[in-house]
Formats: structure tokens, C-alpha cells, sequence
């Protein structure tokens, strides 16, 4: 790698940093999800739009994680208890009783479907 070439690379990350402040910016103006228009960057650098190519799939994976901890902690750093407080018991709801409806779902189905014991279906439907 020449200097012209780490030139263009700090260029171009310069530049998408700049874009995904002023998204961050936006989103909040227009009340839509930042992470809708990072992907919409991210279209539009692919190599569908912008054509950057980019093949290394371990490092995607790696970028991806990095991104997910990221968000998950803006997120949390973001909100607002008293904003959080009102929809706590549906929360609360929606993780103890959707799973358990969602691991019978899954459940039956192995049994009745595929024909599985029910541990084996249980344990499916709880790693679904």
C-alpha cells in the first residue's frame, strides 16, 4: 500500500464519518431511525451503488459485531428511563409469554411434524 492510496482510504472514511454524523443529525430532524439511513449508506458505498468492492467475509462479520455493539450502546446510553418506565410491563410481557408461546409453536410442530420427542422438541423450539 502506497501513501496515495492510504490518502484515498483516509479520504473516503473521513468522508462516510462525516455523512453518518449528518445522518445522526437528520434522523433526529425527520424522527426516522439512524440505523435506516446508515443502511442506506451503506447501499450506496456497496458495490451496487458506489461499486467499493469488498469480498472478506470474516471481516465483515467482525465490522458487523463492532457496528451491533456500538448501536446497542448508544441506545442504551440514550434513553430515557421515564420513556422506558410506560412500556416496561408490555416488556416484560412480551419477553416471558411471547417465548413461551413461540417455544410451543416450535415445539408441536417438531413433535407432530417431524415426529421428534418431546425434549428434543422443546429444546429446539428454545434455541429457535
Amino acid at each position: 500500500m502506497d501513501v496515495a492510496e492510504l490518502d484515498r482510504i483516509l479520504l473516503v472514511s473521513a468522508g462516510v464519518l462525516l455523512v453518518a454524523i449528518l445522518a445522526v443529525q437528520l434522523s433526529g430532524k425527520l424522527g426516522l431511525p439512524s440505523l435506516l439511513i446508515y443502511l442506506g449508506m451503506g447501499l450506496l458505498l456497496g458495490e451496487s451503488g458506489l461499486g467499493i468492492q469488498f469480498e472478506d467475509a470474516q471481516l465483515a462479520h467482525a465490522l458487523g459485531f463492532a457496528a451491533l455493539v456500538i448501536i446497542l450502546t448508544e441506545g442504551g446510553l440514550t434513553t430515557r428511563w421515564n420513556e422506558v418506565r410506560p412500556v416496561m410491563p408490555l416488556g416484560v410481557v412480551l419477553a416471558t409469554v411471547g417465548v413461551a408461546v413461540s417455544v410451543g409453536i416450535v415445539a408441536l410442530i417438531a413433535h407432530f411434524l417431524l415426529g421428534l420427542d418431546w425434549q428434543i422438541s422443546v429444546l429446539l423450539g428454545a434455541v429457535q
